[in-house]
């Protein structure tokens, strides 16, 4: 079930070895550059989820507003189609949008990114010769 989500990203993939550059942000988005996708469609989906949430709580207070505003013996049959939709976008929209980014966020990015990341590191320290690892500044931090 949660496969595909899993393989979008390959932890172990066989990638040019090159040096990590030396700024924070460039060091970030080298290896994040593989996953840029990934992210842009969770951030894109949280945003709808925070916009869903904001819609949700707007609504709440136009419900008061309408309910002390309008004939209590009539609201509903006034109103059913703007409630039905608004329990369908409750019931059915948001846990919808909430499931599809808490598998692209847990089961997409969180297994794989981290481990993806030791991975390349893992093989660019392997090209280092033995005497970077004698320096003594370079051993303690090993």
């Amino acid at each position: 079930m949660f496969e595909r989500f899993e393989k979008l990203i390959d932890p172990f993939a066989e990638d040019t070895l090159e040096v990590p550059p030396t700024g924070f942000l460039a060091f970030c988005w080298h290896f994040t550059k593989p996953v840029w996708p990934i992210l842009l469609t969770i951030s894109f989906f949280g945003a709808l989820i925070a916009a869903a949430e904001v819609y949700t709580i707007s609504f709440l207070g136009d419900l008061v507003n309408w309910l002390e505003n309008t004939d209590k013996q009539t609201f509903f049959s006034d109103n059913w189609l703007v409630l039905l939709g608004m329990s369908m976008f409750v019931l059915f929209a948001r846990p919808l949008l909430e499931v599809v980014w808490e598998l692209l966020f847990h089961q997409g990015i969180m297994a794989n990114l981290p481990m993806s990341i030791r991975w390349r590191v893992h093989r660019y320290l392997l090209r280092q010769s033995i005497s970077f690892y004698q320096d003594d500044f370079a051993g303690r931090i090993a």
